[in-house]
């Protein structure tokens, strides 16, 4: 996995177990957030024009455009086999919500620990 934007890139270090994902080529996998978190684990990843403290201290990306580059390799020859497959993303700094009425504005959209829910904002704009 490549991360890559206009201040940082980060990267999967080599050398390091990963889980294998078993994929069929032709056939579309879903992957979960446990599926993925050891490649977004800080202590699996390469840093450069962003520091890992910076990264953890923060808890995101510098604000800008960033690339998430896979590709899929070969657990027991580590033979690149697929192709570079990549997508865009936004990161923007963290903002003060606006004033919500109660019982609107953020709410659980998906089971997680709560330092970390995914949210959705229904505040309507005033």
């Amino acid at each position: 996995m490549t991360i890559t934007g206009q201040s940082a890139t980060i990267r999967s270090k080599d050398n390091v177990y990963y889980p294998p994902v078993n994929l069929d080529a032709g056939i579309p996998t879903r992957l979960s957030l446990s599926d993925l978190s050891p490649y977004f684990n800080p202590n699996n990843l390469d840093f450069q024009g962003i520091t890992k403290a910076q990264y953890q201290q923060s808890g995101k990306l510098p604000e800008g455009f960033y690339q998430f580059c896979f590709e899929a390799v070969e657990l027991n020859t580590g033979r690149v086999v697929s192709q570079n497959s990549c997508s865009m993303a936004w990161a923007e700094p963290e903002r003060s919500a606006p004033a919500e009425p109660a019982g609107q504005g953020r709410e659980r959209l998906l089971p997680g620990p709560a330092e970390h829910p995914l949210l959705l904002d229904t505040a309507q704009p005033q």
